[in-house]
Order: structure tokens, then C-alpha cells, then sequence
């Protein structure tokens, strides 16, 4: 590689958060953090495009978002940005509130942006891969689909979904020793095979209950996905009724970090 292209790379990598290559075809490490992304918030601190059906993208990763405004208010569904700092208990309130993490902010600190994510929870194993709420894939800027080795993401509990695991409400019973909740990455391979990998965002296992929550950044190891052409998130709890999961389905993450080949122009 001459020197001019080795400026270029170096530049544009400095500019993603990527690790420095020595030619264009090595492979490089995505790291996306909203606070590098422009995005528009709202004066809560919510993603202003959260009641539409815009996908998010980030650094050449396309993560999936569905929104609309209805009688009952706001449905969404998918990632939301949020830069929220609110960590107040809503009790009774919650699905006005459904946007705030337990650190109060992302990765990057208080108030700094983070993905809401919200899955829904009647999706079973018959629904098409287009049809998943918490799809990630990666295209680069393109059209078209782009295969990327996911290797982590930070995780961390929604202040709804923190509280009332802890509390319980109207709907969702307080956790008991033996409860969990768990959070499932799935990795889709060209041939349209799958491999998962899982995290328990509520452990209750021992005496001391405040232990038995995630409520700090947690590193969600993905490496044994392998390589894949989409990634999505479910849930599972061992709270569940005639309709599915009681415990609400909302999670948070922030740094998605991916190993990828940047395309040769």
C-alpha cells in the first residue's frame, strides 16, 4: 500500500474507532458508539424518529426500529437512542417511562446516549428473519448485506424492567430465589444456519437479593456467534403467563463492537 492510501485508511479508521490496518483488506474492529452517530434527541433525551419506522444506522451497522403514534400513545419496538438520565422509580407509570437505564447514561457516562431496546414478545421461532424486533445487520452504507464477526456488547437492565423485577407490579410478580431473566443473542450464517449465545440480566440464586439484578455495564461476550450475515436479540424469563413473558421485554446496550472487512474500492 502506497503512502497516500495508508493516510486514507488511517483516517477513516481514527474516524470509526477501528484498529489501524496496514492494507484494506485486513480486518478491522467496529466499535459503534451513539455519541460518534448525529442523532437528534428530544428534551427528554429520547431519540426525536422514535415514532416512526426509521431504522438506525451507526457506522455502517443498521439496527432495526419500528414506531407509531396510536390512541394509547406511543408503540415501539426494536433499538431506540436514548441519552436519558432519569433513573426514577415510576411505579404504576412505566409505560410513559420506557427509555431510562440504571446507570443513567451509556458507556461513555452519565447522560450519554445508549440503545433502548425493546422486543416483542410474542415473536416465536416461525417468524422470518425481517420480522425479528432486535435485528442488527451490517451493510456499510450499501444496499446490500455484508457478512461481520460480532465479538461483544455491553448490556445492562431498563430501569422499567430493573424495578419491577424487583418490586413487582400489576402485571408481573417480584422475583423469587430461583428466577432469572435472560438475554439471547442469535448469529445468522450465510447458509441460514444459527448459533446463540446468552447472558442473565437477573440471576437469584443466594441470600443477598441486590446481587440478584444487573444494574451496571455488563460485557455480553459474542465471539461464538462466528461469522454472520444478521444478528438478533430474544428474551426468556421464568416468569410467564397465557400471553408469554410477564417480566417486561426491555434491555439496554451500548459499544457493539464487530470484526469486519472494510470494502476495496
Amino acid at each position: 500500500m502506497n503512502k497516500t492510501k495508508l493516510s486514507i485508511c488511517a483516517i477513516a479508521l481514527a474516524s470509526l474507532g477501528f484498529v489501524s490496518c496496514e492494507k484494506n483488506d485486513d480486518p478491522v474492529v467496529i466499535t459503534v458508539k451513539l455519541n460518534q452517530t448525529q442523532i437528534e434527541y428530544d428534551e427528554e433525551g429520547v431519540w426525536s424518529d422514535v415514532a416512526t419506522n426509521n431504522f438506525v444506522h451507526s457506522q455502517g451497522f443498521v439496527f432495526k426500529h419500528e414506531g407509531s403514534e396510536s390512541p394509547w400513545g406511543l408503540i415501539w419496538q426494536g433499538f431506540t437512542p436514548s441519552c436519558s438520565s432519569d433513573t426514577t422509580v415510576y411505579a404504576g407509570e412505566w409505560p410513559s417511562h420506557t427509555f431510562n437505564v440504571m446507570t443513567g447514561g451509556g458507556m461513555s457516562g452519565k447522560g450519554t446516549p445508549y440503545f433502548a431496546c425493546f422486543w416483542d414478545n410474542t415473536e416465536t421461532e416461525d417468524h422470518a428473519l425481517e420480522q425479528r424486533t432486535c435485528h442488527i445487520c451490517y451493510t456499510e452504507g450499501g444496499a446490500e448485506k455484508l457478512a461481520f464477526k460480532p465479538m461483544s456488547v455491553y448490556v445492562n437492565n431498563s430501569c422499567y424492567t430493573y424495578y419491577t423485577m424487583r418490586d413487582g407490579d400489576n402485571w408481573t410478580r417480584k422475583f423469587e430465589q430461583g428466577d432469572y431473566l435472560e438475554l439471547i443473542a442469535h448469529g445468522v450464517h450465510a447458509d441460514g444456519t444459527e448459533s446463540q449465545t446468552s447472558i442473565r440480566l437477573a440471576d437469584c440464586v443466594g441470600d443477598d437479593a441486590s446481587k440478584w439484578f444487573v444494574s451496571e455495564w455488563t460485557k455480553f461476550d459474542l465471539s461464538a456467534l462466528g461469522e454472520v450475515t444478521d444478528v438478533y436479540f430474544t428474551m426468556n424469563s421464568t416468569d410467564v403467563g397465557q400471553w408469554g413473558m410477564n417480566t417486561p421485554a426491555f434491555f439496554c446496550i451500548d459499544w457493539f463492537a464487530a470484526e469486519t472487512i472494510l470494502s476495496q474500492d
